[in-house]
């Protein structure tokens, strides 16, 4: 079915996609157990089907790793957004995928229907806290048994599959946190180059010896940005670490090729992590591929404390970065304020620069 993307001001109700997670209130595991793929019901069903090559194949799944295991809570759920279409008309229901305290849908309404995306969420919201009244694991005086959903607009090419991926990798994604919970955990104010960070994932690939930091021009051509991958790759298969902050297309897609051939990353996140003691903190993993490498060991995130921006060497060397790109151009040099997006973005290289050269590692 063809869709027609709308902008974000327009699309909270009539025809639009919409990715949207459920939270239990309280985080309690309620809707299921996360548990190795080969122990999970999944599995067992379908092992004869796997040993002896049924021509039907297996039952689709779509984890390599974990499955859940789903409450009575959690299947009627399920149950529910399978049978979403025939409560509403007009509406599909694209992926779902059920952890132990929140689940995740893409919906797509297909049709101009007289209910906004919100209007839905918070009736599928009411219905759910009926259905667990009912099976006798939750009170009326207790309130929502869900949250509130957090709800996004997808609005352009691409993103539906982006979500599709997202919410079927959850379960492997959780596995593979369990497994490796340091990796997941906010280490801040780490010391480098005597700026201060905050990070997360494998420590140990700043101390690598051999480092390369990809900061391309945003103007670079399709052929231009291949032959930077190329050299990007050459020297990761020797054994050096790339260092990015992976903001313009040409960055994006070294960093792409690098976590595809295997290769560790040392990424910059401008953006920076979650406040400390919050909530968000807590749950805060990083989003769609790098979450599946940080668990591998193979990614290190940095985000710069604020305070890095008033460090003198950051602001002549990164002064001098904007200088420098001006005369590239033949332009005349304006100095423009360091709190702007764009001082910022070219900081951000410099502090990577920064990094790779300190030979205290």
């Amino acid at each position: 079915m063809a869709f027609k993307w709308k902008e974000h001001d327009s699309i909270w109700k009539g025809q639009g996609i919409y990715f949207l997670t459920f939270v239990v209130s309280g985080r309690h595991k309620l809707l299921g157990t996360l548990q190795p793929l080969t122990a999970s019901r999944w599995y067992t069903r379908n092992v004869e089907r796997f040993s002896n090559n049924d021509e039907k194949g297996p039952a689709m799944c779509t984890s390599e790793l974990a499955a859940i295991e789903l409450t009575p809570l959690g299947l009627a759920i399920s149950h529910e957004l399978r049978d979403l279409h025939t409560r509403i008309d007009g509406i599909k229901v694209c992926a779902k995928q059920i952890m132990p305290d929140h689940f995740h849908t893409v919906i797509w309404i297909t049709k101009d229907i007289d209910r906004t995306i919100r209007q839905i969420g918070n009736g599928f919201r009411i219905g759910i806290k009926k259905k667990a009244i009912e099976l006798g694991i939750w009170q009326e005086t207790d309130g929502h048994i869900l949250d509130i959903p957090y709800i996004r607009t997808l609005s352009h090419k691409g993103q539906l599959k982006s979500m599709i991926n997202y919410v079927h990798a959850n379960p492997d994604n959780a596995w593979i946190k369990q497994q490796n919970p340091d990796l997941y955990i906010i280490r801040r104010n780490i010391q480098l180059a005597n700026l201060h960070f905050d990070g997360m994932g494998k420590e140990r690939l700043l101390s690598y010896p051999d480092r390369q930091v990809i900061a391309l021009s945003r103007s670079l051509t399709e052929e231009q940005i291949e032959a930077e991958v190329g050299r990007a790759l050459y020297k990761a298969e020797r054994g050096t670490v790339t260092y990015t902050a992976a903001i313009n297309e040409g960055e994006k897609a070294v960093a792409k090729a690098i976590r595809g051939n295997g290769y560790p990353l040392v990424v910059m996140l401008l953006d920076g992590f979650p406040a400390e003691n919050t909530e968000t903190a807590r749950y805060f993993h990083p989003n769609g591929i790098y979450h599946k490498i940080c668990g591998e060991g193979r990614l290190m995130l940095l985000a710069p404390n604020p305070e890095n921006y008033n460090h003198p060497d950051l602001i002549r060397l990164t002064d001098q970065e904007l200088e420098r790109k001006a005369q590239e151009k033949s332009q005349h040099y304006t100095p423009i304020p360091h709190d702007t997006k764009r001082w910022r973005m070219i900081a951000g290289n410099v502090m990577l620069r920064m990094i790779a050269m300190d030979t205290g590692g």
